[in-house]
């Protein structure tokens, strides 16, 4: 047998054929046509959809065994997180530290928070925990299968990829100090204060007979931008994984990346248009899955790990001030209201100040790609110097994955401030939260 047909698991030798992985998916409505499965009475659909709201989820197994979680939702919650993984933990068909579950982010659907102004809806909620347990179950049953044993095998590749056009760094510079949210316009702008990270990593399982099994594809921006604004949306990246999966025919699944300090549009709604961003972003998937790499997997390692931080001490006179300014200067008839919507948001913070909070970091290992969930919109600088520092040949940062406890940018993004940066339970890091997150994974 050649040398190339040879791999060492944890090891023991065994042949390329025995070390490739298995792979099952399985994805669940969460739509108001899948009532009977989510045992659901409360239609909360009532616009309609483009697309498709669901959680897909993609297991691997090896010499152990893997689930990797999208749900078309904004957020999927500390406490969501954890009462899915407990339920499936009770069920034993999979580790409870082996499963890594991120939302879609996408901005046109119910929100699963309260934040903002915005109120969770429950019966979402509900849909988004059962159809995690769900769909794990599901793809874990074919995997217990006896019978599907070796037709489940599938070859793991990498496709890396960019699109540069879609998408940019939306903390930009305003003439008056200011960091751009919205409306300002193309003539208030000096630069961006950050990177742009056009890169999207593309994990591509392909079987023996050369079908495919399932996909994971990432990207750090927020999923911003539907081809209707009239009815609820899976948007850009969620209405991009559906295609792919039409054309290839398996379940692709989409995660965010470093996705706090970047947007589809800036100034004026300004960007691609949500149907050539598609084409754009499909074009590279496609390339990408043409020039993927093969011989990257190997033993299947997971880490979850505890870190620490604190809640940021302020001055209450100073960050209403800071509010004020960018709201009377920029949001016109709104800007009252964003006014009295930040005050709130800080009264909510004040008690807390300086307070120790805790979160998870997640790093899975798959041969000589390494994946590290983050639980929070990290910047995409902090993303970048994670894979650059990262001893691992290939590193994907996937943001807001198992929780989610707001934006987290560097220190010099801290003293721009700007709206991701405002006080309040959406950014209520004190500076030095990404470092702290960092040396967690490090420690791994």
């Amino acid at each position: 047998m050649p040398p190339s047909c040879l791999q060492i698991m944890d090891g023991v030798i065994v042949t390329m054929a025995d070390a490739l992985p298995r792979v099952a998916t399985a994805a669940v409505s969460i739509a108001d046509d899948n009532m009977a499965q989510l045992s659901s009475t409360e239609p909360i659909f009532p616009r309609g959809i483009e697309g498709q709201f669901r959680v897909t989820a993609l297991l691997l197994e090896s010499n152990t065994r893997v689930a990797f979680v999208s749900c078309d939702c904004l957020v999927v919650t500390a406490d969501m997180a954890r009462k899915a993984i407990d339920r499936l933990a009770e069920t034993g068909c999979i580790p409870r530290d082996n499963i890594l579950i991120c939302p879609t982010h996408t901005h046109q659907g119910h929100s699963t928070v309260d934040v903002l102004g915005l109120v969770s809806n429950q019966e979402f909620v509900r849909r988004i925990e059962n159809g995690i347990v769900l769909s794990v179950q599901e793809a874990a049953a074919k995997l217990d299968d006896p019978a599907a044993r070796d037709d489940l095998r599938a070859e793991m590749l990498l496709g890396l990829t960019q699109e540069a056009t879609v998408g940019r760094n939306s903390r930009l510079l305003l003439k008056d100090g200011s960091i751009g949210w919205h409306g300002y316009q193309r003539e208030d702008v000096v630069r961006p204060t950050g990177p742009f990270d056009p890169d999207i990593p593309l994990l591509a399982f392909r079987r023996p007979d050369g079908g495919w099994a399932g996909f994971i594809y990432s990207r750090a921006s927020h999923n911003i931008g539907a081809l209707r604004a009239d009815v609820s949306s899976p948007c850009i990246y969620g209405l991009v994984a559906g295609e792919f999966e039409a054309h290839h025919g398996a379940h692709t699944l989409y995660f965010p990346g470093a996705i706090g300090s970047s947007h589809n549009a800036t100034y004026e709604g300004s960007g691609v248009p949500t149907d050539e961003a598609m084409i754009r972003l499909l074009d590279a998937l496609e390339w990408g899955l043409e020039h993927t790499e093969p011989g990257l997997f190997g033993p299947i390692k997971c880490l979850r790990r505890r870190f620490a931080y604190r809640v940021r001490e302020f001055d209450e006179a100073d960050e209403d001030a800071k509010v004020a300014h960018y709201s009377h200067r920029y949001l016109g008839a709104s800007a009252e209201g964003n006014i009295e919507v930040m005050r709130g948001q800080r009264a909510q913070l004040a008690p807390f100040q300086g307070q120790e909070r805790h979160s998870f970091l997640h790093a899975i290992l798959l041969g000589r790609v390494a994946i590290v969930g983050v639980p929070c919109e990290l910047f995409a600088r902090l993303g970048l110097e994670i894979r650059r520092r990262s001893p691992f040949r290939h590193t994907l940062v996937l943001g807001l994955a198992n929780d989610d406890f707001g934006y987290v940018g560097d220190r010099e993004g801290l003293r721009l401030g700007g709206y991701q940066m405002w006080v309040s339970p959406h950014c209520p890091g004190e500076a030095g939260t990404g470092a702290c997150a960092w040396a967690a994974t490090r420690c791994g």
